[in-house]
């Protein structure tokens, strides 16, 4: 068993308490359930700035990398990540 290295940015690396932080993994986790078990451990309040409320979805308040790059180039939430992988959190601000 091995970890994923996860990187907060911003403020939500203020509501994680930490800004990187290792999950263990077998072989590997998609990235909807990995922000699933973050969303778990880290409580409510990192929930609810990361997950868009009626999309259950945190591309749209976060640019998520993983190694570098974007998600949207990747697979989206299907994306696989391994071990020895890096996943990052950028929070994003909206206007209105």
């Amino acid at each position: 068993m091995d970890f994923i290295h996860v990187e907060f940015k911003g403020f939500l690396r203020n509501l994680a308490k930490v800004s990187r932080k290792k999950v263990k993994v077998r072989d590997y986790i998609m990235l909807k359930d990995l922000c699933r078990l973050l969303c778990e451990e880290l409580g409510e309040e990192f929930e609810r700035a990361l997950l868009d409320t009626e999309l259950q979805d945190p591309r749209v308040n976060s640019l998520i990398l993983v190694n570098g790059q974007e998600v949207s180039v990747l697979k989206g939430l299907e994306t696989s990540i391994k071990a020895g992988d890096t996943v990052t959190f950028i929070p994003v601000s909206h206007g209105g």
